[in-house]
C-alpha cells in the first residue's frame, strides 16, 4: 500500500470519497472524519489547550476583558479559552467573535477593532490564516496575544503572552511510524498534551516565573491525571 497525507480537515470528505476506488492507499487526514477502512484522520484535541492559553491570558490581562477571534464556532479551543479564563480570574469577560473563515485577514482586522472597542487587550486569534496579521496589529496598539498553533513568540515577546501550539509533525511521524508497522488504524485518532502533539509555546518575560512554575504543575498533572485544574 502507498501512505498520502492531505493536511487540512478538507481533505477528509474527499479521501471518503474516493478511498473505495484506490484499494491500496491509506489516506490520512487532519482534524476530521475518516469513515472508510483505508482512511485515517488524525484530530488535535484542543480544548485543554485553549484552557491553558487562557489562564496566561486572563494572568496577564490588565482590564479583564480578553478576546478571541474564532475561524468557526465548533472549535474546541475556544470553549476552552472560554472556561480557563474563568478558573484563573473569575471576573474576567471573554469576548468571542466568529468570521467564518481560515484566511480572511480583513474580517479577522474589523473584528479585533470590535474587540478594542470592548476594552479588551488580550486576544487569542484563532485561525492560523490571520493570526499573524493580528498579532503585528495588536503589537502597533501595545496589546497582548496569545499565539495560535505555531509559537509565535518571535512576534513580539512583549506581546505573545505564550502560544497554544500544535505539534504536526509529530502527528506525521506517528502515523508514517504506525503505518511502517503495519499498524495504522482507519478510523479517527486523538492526540493531546499527553502525546506531546499539543503544548504551550515561550512565555514573555511579562509572565512571571511564579505563575509559569503553576502553570506548568497543572499541565503535567493533566498529563498525568487528564484532569484540568477546576477538576481537581
Amino acid at each position: 500500500m502507498t501512505l498520502v497525507f492531505g493536511h487540512d480537515s478538507s481533505y477528509s470528505s474527499i479521501f471518503n470519497e474516493i478511498a473505495e476506488d484506490f484499494p491500496t492507499i491509506h489516506f490520512v487526514s487532519f482534524n476530521g472524519n475518516a469513515t472508510e477502512s483505508n482512511t485515517t484522520s488524525l484530530n488535535f484535541e484542543s480544548y485543554a489547550m485553549g484552557y491553558f492559553g487562557d489562564m496566561t491570558a486572563a494572568y496577564g490581562s490588565d482590564t479583564g476583558h480578553l478576546g478571541v477571534i474564532g475561524a468557526y464556532d465548533w472549535q474546541p479551543e475556544i470553549k476552552g479559552f472560554v472556561d480557563g479564563s474563568k478558573f484563573q480570574n473569575k471576573d474576567s469577560v471573554v469576548h468571542v467573535k466568529y468570521i467564518n473563515d481560515w484566511d480572511d485577514k480583513d474580517k479577522a482586522i474589523l473584528a479585533l477593532d470590535n474587540l478594542m472597542r470592548e476594552n479588551v487587550d488580550v486576544v487569542y486569534p484563532a485561525g492560523d490564516g490571520y493570526n499573524v496579521t493580528v498579532i503585528e496589529q495588536l503589537k502597533n496598539q501595545g496589546l497582548y496575544a496569545i499565539g495560535f498553533v505555531s509559537d509565535q513568540w518571535d512576534l513580539g515577546e512583549n506581546t505573545v503572552l505564550t502560544s497554544t501550539v500544535q505539534n504536526v509533525e509529530t502527528l506525521y511521524k506517528e502515523a508514517a511510524k504506525l503505518y511502517s508497522q503495519e499498524n495504522l488504524p482507519a478510523g479517527n485518532l486523538f492526540f493531546d498534551f499527553q502525546e506531546d502533539a499539543i503544548m504551550l509555546g515561550k512565555f514573555s518575560p511579562l509572565i512571571d516565573e511564579d505563575f509559569q512554575n503553576q502553570l506548568n504543575v497543572y499541565i503535567q498533572k493533566y498529563v498525568e491525571t487528564g484532569k484540568l485544574p477546576e477538576e481537581e
